[in-house]
């Protein structure tokens, strides 16, 4: 998203120390079993604000993404990005344009555009270091 965290030089750069929080993950929370050996209080759960991932954490990344958002939004005329991020801004500022047609389409919302940005980035962390350690051990355990 534009964003120059540079994790290798500094690892204490609060992006990084987030995601290594969120990604921190505990098989023997309570939440978490509850929701494996009863899907059904799922939606009780969400209901009463339970989640996977520490609060403070979805706060930082929340705040972070809607404050680039809003950099995207004001300087919508002087750069044009070709990312992720823009190509939703686009489609969510495409959908209040024209409200004047028959067939009007629904643009995105902030609350599904920073979700949508908040998987992208969860999934797309750790992905390549966890492929080549499997793929360095498998390697060395089988010659």
């Amino acid at each position: 998203f534009s964003v120059d965290i540079d994790s290798l030089n500094n690892p204490k750069d609060p992006f990084v120390t987030n995601i290594k929080k969120m990604l921190k993950f505990d098989f023997l929370n309570p939440v978490f079993l509850v929701a494996a050996m009863f899907p059904f209080m799922v939606p009780l759960m969400e209901k009463m604000d339970f989640s996977f991932f520490p609060l403070s954490v979805t706060d930082f990344f929340y705040a972070a993404l809607q404050k680039i958002k809003s950099e995207r939004v004001a300087n919508d005329h002087k750069k044009k990005r070709v990312d992720f991020l823009q190509l939703m801004v686009d489609s969510q500022t495409a959908g209040k344009i024209q409200p004047k047609e028959e067939h009007t389409e629904k643009g995105l919302s902030d609350h599904e555009i920073l979700s949508q940005a908040m998987i992208f980035i969860f999934a797309g962390y750790e992905t390549s270091s966890s492929t080549l350690s499997f793929l360095f051990y498998n390697l060395a355990t089988n010659p």
